[in-house]
Protein backbone atom coordinates (compact mmCIF):
# COMPACT_ATOMS: atom_id res chain seq x y z
CA UNK A 1 0.00 0.00 0.00
CA UNK A 2 2.77 2.55 0.68
CA UNK A 3 4.53 1.83 -2.77
CA UNK A 4 0.71 2.70 -3.93
CA UNK A 5 0.42 5.64 -2.30
CA UNK A 6 4.13 6.95 -3.51
CA UNK A 7 3.00 6.17 -7.38
CA UNK A 8 -0.15 8.51 -6.73
CA UNK A 9 1.41 11.24 -4.63
CA UNK A 10 3.82 11.37 -8.10
CA UNK A 11 1.25 11.23 -10.28
CA UNK A 12 -0.28 14.13 -8.75
CA UNK A 13 2.84 15.90 -8.72
CA UNK A 14 3.40 15.32 -12.82
CA UNK A 15 -0.05 16.17 -13.33
CA UNK A 16 0.53 19.56 -11.80
CA UNK A 17 3.61 19.99 -13.34
CA UNK A 18 2.12 19.36 -16.72
CA UNK A 19 -0.60 21.49 -15.98
CA UNK A 20 -3.34 18.83 -17.37
CA UNK A 21 -6.30 19.19 -14.69
CA UNK A 22 -8.41 16.13 -15.77
CA UNK A 23 -5.78 14.22 -14.94
CA UNK A 24 -5.04 15.98 -11.44
CA UNK A 25 -8.76 15.55 -10.58
CA UNK A 26 -8.91 12.00 -10.85
CA UNK A 27 -5.65 10.92 -9.43
CA UNK A 28 -6.98 13.27 -5.97
CA UNK A 29 -10.40 11.32 -7.05
CA UNK A 30 -8.36 8.28 -6.54
CA UNK A 31 -6.57 9.17 -3.57
CA UNK A 32 -8.94 10.50 -1.89
CA UNK A 33 -10.37 7.01 -1.88
CA UNK A 34 -7.23 5.16 -1.70
CA UNK A 35 -6.97 6.77 1.86
CA UNK A 36 -10.21 5.84 2.88
CA UNK A 37 -9.29 2.00 2.48
CA UNK A 38 -6.57 2.70 4.77
CA UNK A 39 -8.62 3.79 6.92
CA UNK A 40 -6.81 7.41 6.19
CA UNK A 41 -10.36 8.84 6.84
CA UNK A 42 -9.03 12.70 7.94
CA UNK A 43 -6.41 12.77 5.12
CA UNK A 44 -8.89 11.65 2.22
CA UNK A 45 -11.32 14.22 2.59
CA UNK A 46 -9.24 17.26 1.36
CA UNK A 47 -8.33 14.87 -1.69
CA UNK A 48 -12.03 14.90 -2.22
CA UNK A 49 -13.04 18.30 -2.24
CA UNK A 50 -9.71 19.12 -4.22
CA UNK A 51 -11.54 16.62 -6.82
CA UNK A 52 -14.44 18.32 -6.51
CA UNK A 53 -13.69 21.40 -7.34
CA UNK A 54 -10.96 20.71 -10.15
CA UNK A 55 -13.82 18.66 -11.60
CA UNK A 56 -16.48 21.33 -11.02
CA UNK A 57 -14.20 23.63 -13.19
CA UNK A 58 -13.78 21.09 -16.12
CA UNK A 59 -17.10 20.81 -16.05
CA UNK A 60 -17.20 17.15 -15.60
CA UNK A 61 -19.76 15.75 -14.10
CA UNK A 62 -19.64 12.21 -14.45
CA UNK A 63 -16.80 12.09 -12.36
CA UNK A 64 -18.36 14.64 -10.15
CA UNK A 65 -20.81 12.03 -8.87
CA UNK A 66 -18.10 9.29 -8.20
CA UNK A 67 -16.45 11.50 -6.41
CA UNK A 68 -20.26 12.38 -4.81
CA UNK A 69 -20.03 8.43 -4.20
CA UNK A 70 -16.69 9.00 -2.21
CA UNK A 71 -17.70 12.20 -0.24
CA UNK A 72 -20.93 9.37 0.81
CA UNK A 73 -18.73 6.84 2.01
CA UNK A 74 -16.52 9.38 3.86
CA UNK A 75 -19.99 10.61 5.32
CA UNK A 76 -21.11 7.19 6.51
CA UNK A 77 -17.87 6.95 8.11
CA UNK A 78 -18.09 9.76 10.62
CA UNK A 79 -21.80 8.14 11.42
CA UNK A 80 -22.95 11.65 12.03
CA UNK A 81 -25.67 11.68 9.11
CA UNK A 82 -28.18 9.20 9.54
CA UNK A 83 -29.38 8.32 5.97
CA UNK A 84 -27.75 10.81 3.93
CA UNK A 85 -25.14 8.80 2.61
CA UNK A 86 -27.48 6.45 1.36
CA UNK A 87 -29.37 9.65 -0.54
CA UNK A 88 -25.81 11.12 -1.82
CA UNK A 89 -25.02 7.81 -3.58
CA UNK A 90 -28.23 7.18 -4.74
CA UNK A 91 -28.13 10.73 -6.74
CA UNK A 92 -24.51 9.59 -8.03
CA UNK A 93 -25.93 6.33 -9.18
CA UNK A 94 -28.26 7.97 -11.26
CA UNK A 95 -25.89 10.60 -12.55
CA UNK A 96 -23.60 7.85 -13.25
CA UNK A 97 -26.04 5.89 -15.09
CA UNK A 98 -27.52 8.53 -17.25
CA UNK A 99 -23.98 9.85 -18.47
CA UNK A 100 -23.00 6.07 -19.13
CA UNK A 101 -20.18 6.06 -16.38
CA UNK A 102 -20.44 3.42 -14.21
CA UNK A 103 -16.73 2.84 -13.74
CA UNK A 104 -14.86 0.03 -13.43
CA UNK A 105 -15.69 -3.49 -12.70
CA UNK A 106 -13.40 -2.83 -9.64
CA UNK A 107 -15.71 0.38 -9.09
CA UNK A 108 -19.05 -1.40 -9.59
CA UNK A 109 -18.37 -3.98 -6.85
CA UNK A 110 -17.33 -1.49 -4.27
CA UNK A 111 -20.20 1.05 -5.27
CA UNK A 112 -22.25 -2.44 -4.34
CA UNK A 113 -20.61 -3.62 -1.11
CA UNK A 114 -21.12 -0.04 0.06
CA UNK A 115 -25.17 -0.08 -1.11
CA UNK A 116 -25.42 -3.59 1.07
CA UNK A 117 -23.41 -2.20 3.90
CA UNK A 118 -26.41 0.60 3.97
CA UNK A 119 -29.20 -1.24 3.22
CA UNK A 120 -27.68 -3.64 6.25
CA UNK A 121 -27.21 -0.90 8.49
CA UNK A 122 -30.23 1.46 7.99
CA UNK A 123 -32.74 -0.95 7.32
CA UNK A 124 -34.85 -1.66 4.21
CA UNK A 125 -37.71 0.93 4.61
CA UNK A 126 -34.97 3.64 5.73
CA UNK A 127 -33.04 2.51 3.12
CA UNK A 128 -35.77 2.45 0.32
CA UNK A 129 -36.94 5.87 1.53
CA UNK A 130 -33.49 7.32 1.43
CA UNK A 131 -32.78 5.56 -2.26
CA UNK A 132 -35.66 6.64 -3.58
CA UNK A 133 -35.31 10.26 -2.51
CA UNK A 134 -31.52 10.12 -3.89
CA UNK A 135 -32.69 8.98 -7.38
CA UNK A 136 -34.78 12.53 -6.94
CA UNK A 137 -32.17 14.79 -6.20
CA UNK A 138 -29.79 16.84 -8.33
CA UNK A 139 -26.03 17.32 -8.22
CA UNK A 140 -26.87 20.38 -7.05
CA UNK A 141 -29.08 19.15 -4.31
CA UNK A 142 -26.41 16.51 -3.13
CA UNK A 143 -23.70 18.58 -3.06
CA UNK A 144 -25.47 21.60 -0.76
CA UNK A 145 -26.37 18.68 1.46
CA UNK A 146 -22.66 17.36 1.61
CA UNK A 147 -20.77 20.71 2.41
CA UNK A 148 -23.73 21.61 4.79
CA UNK A 149 -22.35 18.21 6.90
CA UNK A 150 -18.85 18.71 6.79
CA UNK A 151 -16.39 19.47 9.79
CA UNK A 152 -15.67 23.18 10.18
CA UNK A 153 -11.74 22.78 9.97
CA UNK A 154 -12.60 22.15 5.77
CA UNK A 155 -13.46 25.91 5.42
CA UNK A 156 -15.92 24.83 3.07
CA UNK A 157 -19.30 26.59 3.93
CA UNK A 158 -20.90 26.79 0.60
CA UNK A 159 -21.35 24.85 -2.20
CA UNK A 160 -21.90 27.85 -4.49
CA UNK A 161 -18.23 27.95 -5.74
CA UNK A 162 -18.57 23.70 -6.32
CA UNK A 163 -21.46 24.65 -8.60
CA UNK A 164 -20.24 27.38 -11.02
CA UNK A 165 -20.67 25.41 -14.05
CA UNK A 166 -22.88 22.50 -13.25
CA UNK A 167 -26.29 25.08 -14.09
CA UNK A 168 -24.56 26.08 -17.43
CA UNK A 169 -23.76 22.33 -18.40
CA UNK A 170 -27.29 21.42 -17.77
CA UNK A 171 -28.70 24.37 -19.76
Amino acid sequence: LDQAEGYFRDGIALAQEANYQYFLAALKNHMGSFLMVKGAYSEALPYLLEALNLFQEIGHKGFLSTVIKHLAQWSWHHKRYGSNPARWLACAVNQMERSGEMGTTFEDAELAAFRTELQANLGEDVFARAWAAGQQMSIEEALDEIVSTLPPETGETSSSHLLRNVAADEG
